[in-house]
């Protein structure tokens, strides 16, 4: 069993301190949100490491890569190296957004009801 954090995680946290938050994403219906400033989206962050990493597009979602990226986020999670999500709050959604999205006090927030571990804060 390791005791620190791994090459992927430290990776994983690298990339997180160097972006801003606020990522777009998209629904099935093609519908848009944009996350709140400081969190993240880690879908993109793994694609963002994999195209620097060299994997083209096509197999940045390998069953190889998603495992281990998967992995190295539980662990991360696991030590408490950031939040993660489960009522995402939200700068701006499109109408009609598929996500179940709540409006309180001028604040807007998704409910994610996945087991991923998809939306985190530093």
């Amino acid at each position: 069993m390791s005791r620190g954090t791994g090459h992927l995680q430290r990776k994983i946290l690298a990339a997180l301190a160097a972006r801003p938050g606020g990522d777009m994403i998209v629904d099935g219906c093609g519908r848009r949100a944009w996350l709140a400033e400081g969190v993240h989206d880690l879908r993109a962050i793994s694609r963002s490491m994999a195209r620097a990493a060299g994997t083209p597009d096509c197999e940045y979602a390998t069953g190889v890569w998603k495992s281990s990226f998967s992995r190295s986020v539980a662990g991360l999670a696991k030590r408490r190296a950031f939040d993660v999500l489960w009522c995402v709050p939200l700068q701006a959604a499109e109408r009609g957004f598929a996500w179940p999205v709540t409006e309180t006090e001028g604040n807007i927030f998704m409910n994610w009801f996945s087991r991923q571990k998809r939306f985190v804060r530093m």
